[in-house]
């Protein structure tokens, strides 16, 4: 999902070297916001995702354009530690060697010059907003300045960045309490092809699952889904845990529920539509039926 509160006039997109440096100058004057649906996520967890920038001034300035991957990307940060030994271990640097939005004026063919970055202007106190869902970025090929589609597996502190704004959040691994999944009738299908990359005339067929699963964390127990079909056909490892491994095997995930109880079995159904039918029980004997369309979202008044 992805939202714009106000729409914005484009400024003219040629000029001197001191024009540029005006737009920088008011570039900096507007509040840009970046924030997650939660500050502890689970690894391969979807992160819902808003980037806010607003103009707080009385004039109306022409900026650098907002969400437009030549003015800046939204990026993945990380500790340091051992990756750049040039730098502290407890320096904030990105996750990928080449971030997005970051090198987009680069001068590619020798002697050309490259293009000024796109500018529009904002009137006073007008807010751009873009909310979205992390999965739905396609790393940048769905919404291009978002650099941002899967969060880390690894326990730690991380940083998502957009131009002056950061959102911190932390990894945690919960244990995998149980789990449960189901084959949809239609399975994943492609063509094979040789080591010269000639189509053999064979389908492949790989059967698409849906796994909901029971984590456990600080005394809670929360139940997940996979946003995307899986095609591994089990899921855990000997640690008991749901760590980044595991959450490769499982796929992009989203809470449904979440419970102080203990859930002590779990049923995954899918009709030929792919609607899923998942039904838990609590410790105490109560059942929970949860009701999903083929988006894996919940059916209204279900």
């Amino acid at each position: 999902m992805s939202a714009a509160l106000a729409s914005a006039t484009a400024g003219p997109q040629t000029g001197s070297s001191d024009r540029q440096y005006e737009i920088a100058k008011n570039s900096a004057k507007l509040t840009v916001t970046v924030k997650l649906d939660r500050d502890v996520y689970f690894p391969g967890e979807d992160a819902q995702i808003t980037v806010r920038v607003v103009n707080p001034t009385p004039e109306t300035l022409e900026v650098h354009a907002p969400f437009d991957v030549r003015t800046g990307g939204l990026n993945l940060m990380e500790r340091n530690g051992r990756r750049r030994p040039e730098l502290p271990p407890s320096e904030w640097v990105f996750s990928w060697a080449h971030p997005v939005g970051m090198y987009s004026h680069q001068i590619v063919v020798e002697g050309e010059k490259a293009p000024e970055p796109p500018t529009i202007w904002l009137s006073p106190n007008q807010p751009m907003e873009r909310m979205f869902w992390a999965s739905d970025t396609g790393c940048g090929q769905n919404i291009p300045f978002a650099g941002v589609c899967t969060l880390p597996g690894e326990e730690g502190k991380y940083r998502v960045t957009y131009w002056n704004a950061v959102a911190q959040f932390r990894i945690a691994h919960p244990t995998l309490e149980r789990y449960a999944g189901v084959v949809l009738l239609k399975p994943y299908e492609h063509q094979e092809s040789d080591p010269h990359m000639k189509p053999t005339g064979k389908v492949i067929r790989i059967p698409r699952r849906v796994w909901a699963a029971v984590l456990g964390y600080q005394g809670q127990h929360i139940l997940v889904i996979n946003r995307w079909n899986a095609g591994a056909p089990e899921i855990g490892d000997a640690s008991g845990m749901f760590n980044g491994t595991v959450s490769r095997q499982f796929g992009v995930h989203r809470r449904l529920a979440t419970s102080p109880e203990p859930i002590k079995s779990l049923q995954i159904e899918a009709d030929s539509a792919e609607n899923i039918t998942i039904v838990y029980v609590l410790q105490s004997g109560a059942s929970v039926l949860l009701k999903l369309d083929a988006n894996r979202n919940p059916i209204a008044g279900r």
